[in-house]
């Protein structure tokens, strides 16, 4: 999709917000308040509930009639999931997520930190998604952190000089962006030859992915040899590849790539992350996630009128562009321009894209989107400055929001940003956007309530 320029962010003070209530282990926070010890295990929700809360149930309703019904025969059930809150989290609370990805030792994530009122670059590991600890921080915090992926064996991120940390142990040479390998997410090293070009990186279909530049893709089955991508049907036309978040999917045994290209909007899929097809042009660009037989893309249709309001950002000095009165009436703006997002699936049996009828509340971004089983998971940021999670079953895509994972942000905090989701085995991770809960980014779990007996 076109890429949106970043947003800043004041670093004003934030405006106490209340949150959920810290109770049971030291270690989380259960979100529905039921109070958990060890050797207690705690009760179980009814069947069909995600902290007490309805979720979309594929007995229950039948698809929506605009969406393609080419897929299971019998579709798999919702999944009953329960969300908690962490609260051993470590340096997360203090700094900003920007990516996270799941490997073959759970979770790794990685960001930007402040706490010596510079720049740190942050890798973080997790197991389980609950306790959260930073185990390379000596080799990373001088360094700026880009990118995160994963193959079946090992995790890599992208990593070079941060302008705000020269003298600090870096180089200071251009380039000197260096591919760093872990197997476990704890012991790093750096892989391979310095990249000529940072560009982004990311994974799918087994392999990583890069592009350094526009119309260049390759793959590597291992960090350190790299070939160009091939294309079928359709060859792109200086196509920029998306490695953000939200812009690769993958799933039994296809993986899915979003794209601009000839200036529109474009996925590509791949049984393979080496050979690549065009599908049909999408309606409209956005967040993707696997469905069965297909994709959804997950769209904002105000992103573009929304991306030419006026935007503002901290300067070196301090001192904030456009002056404290703009910045109240610039972020005013950006957070009341919100749309409830469109949601548009694809079916591969029949090659059409079709505008479903249910969507999530309303956002005044394009929100991030992964599957917990059977489940798509929304982190939606709230034009009332908060963040819900919504929840739809694969299959049917009814859209339930969870009111019970609501977490309030902050009055004074600029302009709105990205809430990041990530999925391992039977557990999703969701971060806040930077530092909005009581001045803290907060980190929710879902976990498959099949896998909690």
């Amino acid at each position: 999709m076109a890429r949106r320029p970043q947003r800043g962010r004041s670093r004003v003070p934030l405006v106490a917000a209340v949150t959920v209530a810290v109770v049971g282990l030291a270690a989380i926070t259960q979100l529905d308040g039921t109070d958990t010890t060890v050797g207690e295990p705690a009760p179980t929700p009814p069947a069909g509930t995600v902290v007490g809360v309805p979720i979309a149930s594929a007995s229950a309703s039948p698809p929506p009639e605009s969406v393609p019904t080419s897929g299971p025969t019998t579709p798999q059930p919702a999944d009953e999931i329960v969300w908690t809150r962490a609260t051993e989290i470590g340096s997360i609370a203090r700094s900003q997520v920007s990516r996270v990805t799941a490997g073959p030792a759970g979770f790794v994530a990685i960001g930007m930190g402040f706490d010596d009122g510079k720049n740190q670059g942050r890798v973080w590991h997790s197991t389980d998604g609950f306790t959260w600890d930073e185990p390379a921080f000596e080799r990373f915090e001088a360094k700026g952190v880009s990118s995160v992926a994963a193959t079946a064996d090992a995790y890599f991120v992208l990593a070079g000089t941060n302008p705000d940390r020269l003298g600090l142990g870096e180089a200071g040479v251009s380039p000197d962006v260096q591919l760093f390998r872990s197997t476990d997410g704890r012991r790093w090293e750096p892989w391979g030859d310095l990249w000529a070009e940072s560009g982004g990186m990311t994974s799918a279909g087994g392999v990583l992915l890069r592009s350094s530049e526009i119309g260049s893709l390759e793959w590597s089955a291992d960090g350190l040899g790299w070939a160009a991508a091939t294309f079928t049907g359709v060859p792109p036309q200086g196509a920029d590849f998306d490695m953000h978040v939200g812009g690769v999917a993958h799933r039994d045994g296809v993986a899915y790539l979003r794209g601009f290209d000839a200036e529109r909007f474009v996925v590509w899929s791949s049984t393979d992350g080496r050979t690549w097809e065009r599908l049909p042009t999408p309606p409209a660009g956005g967040s993707i996630a696997v469905v069965p037989d297909g994709i959804v893309v997950i769209s904002n249709p105000r992103e573009q009128e929304c991306a030419a309001l006026p935007v503002f950002d901290t300067q070196p000095d301090g001192s904030v562009l456009g002056g404290a009165a703009d910045l109240e009436s610039f972020a005013d703006d950006q957070w009341s321009c919100a749309a409830p997002p469109d949601v548009h699936r694809y079916d591969a049996a029949t090659g059409v894209w079709v505008t479903d009828a249910g969507h999530p509340g309303a956002t005044p971004v394009v929100p991030s989107v992964d599957r917990l089983g059977n489940t798509l998971v929304v982190p939606l940021i709230e034009p009332a400055k908060a963040l819900t999670i919504w929840t739809a079953h694969a299959d049917v895509l009814e859209w339930t929001e969870q009111p019970l994972t609501r977490l309030p942000y902050g009055d004074n905090m600029g302009s709105p940003g990205l809430a990041v989701v990530g999925v391992s085995g039977d557990t999703a991770v969701v971060f806040s956007d930077d530092r909005q809960v009581d001045e803290s980014t907060a980190v929710l779990v879902g976990k498959v309530e099949s896998a909690r007996d």
